[in-house]
């Protein structure tokens, strides 16, 4: 396996065209309710893998001169150089450096800063957690979010808007929140961000990081509309 300016261009190209493809699936309720979101997380796992491995195979450059499509023909004339030179690791190299420069220090302050914030003690969020059978939930409200979140590895905690809530919006909130912190979404979004500064020249994984973003709110979605479904046959 090597590296060259065909691989590079087929990675961006075909990646692009798979994370093209499953946003617009992501975003289609009917293909949602009939085939599920675990077909798109293994399609989505397939795009990001195209996309952070810019390789071919010897075979792969000999099949694709053999057909001699209009497509192998175009990134042939726009690759020149079969080789990639080495200002272009250098480039690479250097973007990688800036972006984590750039991301880490204020991604560990914000981290730092949640963990440092007083968990909640209100009477309704205690009461959730019993009647789930929760235990070490940390929820913190704060003005410095605008919309609910969840931040860290495997010690989350459920930021909520310094505002109020009836029990009728903090109960959705925090089950739609609780299934983040349960599939531990912190981290998967942690990876996700670092593979987008490593392969910053890629814009295909950014499609591909906001297509399982908007997958795990599905996922929360759907765990919210089970979670209730059950807690009214259990009332019934």
């Amino acid at each position: 396996m090597t590296v060259t300016i065909h691989s590079i261009f087929n990675s961006i190209l075909w990646g692009g065209l798979m994370a093209l493809g499953l946003s617009a699936l992501s975003r289609s309720r009917l293909f949602l309710c009939r085939f599920g979101v675990t077909p798109l997380v293994v399609l989505t796992a397939a795009a990001l893998a195209r996309c952070c491995l810019p390789v071919e195979l010897r075979v792969t450059k000999e099949v694709g001169a053999a057909t001699l499509n209009r497509l192998h023909r175009m990134i042939d004339r726009a690759a020149g150089s079969p080789l990639p030179e080495l200002w272009f690791f250098e480039i690479w190299l250097m973007g990688t450096v800036l972006g984590l420069t750039m991301w880490l220090p204020k991604y560990a302050v914000r981290l730092r800063a949640a963990g440092n914030l007083l968990a909640t003690e209100d009477n309704r969020i205690q009461r959730f957690c019993r009647k789930h059978g929760i235990s070490g939930l940390r929820v913190a409200f704060t003005p410095r979010v605008f919309t609910p979140c969840v931040i860290g590895f495997w010690r989350e905690t459920i930021l909520l808007p310094d505002t109020s809530y009836t029990h009728t919006q903090l109960e959705y909130i925090l089950r739609h929140e609780y299934a983040h912190v349960r599939h531990h979404d912190g981290l998967l979004d942690f990876a996700l961000c670092l593979i987008c500064v490593l392969f910053w020249w890629n814009p295909s994984v950014l499609i591909c990081r906001a297509v399982a973003v908007r997958l795990c709110d599905h996922y929360g979605e759907n765990y919210s509309a089970s979670s209730s479904s059950t807690r009214k046959s259990s009332e019934t």
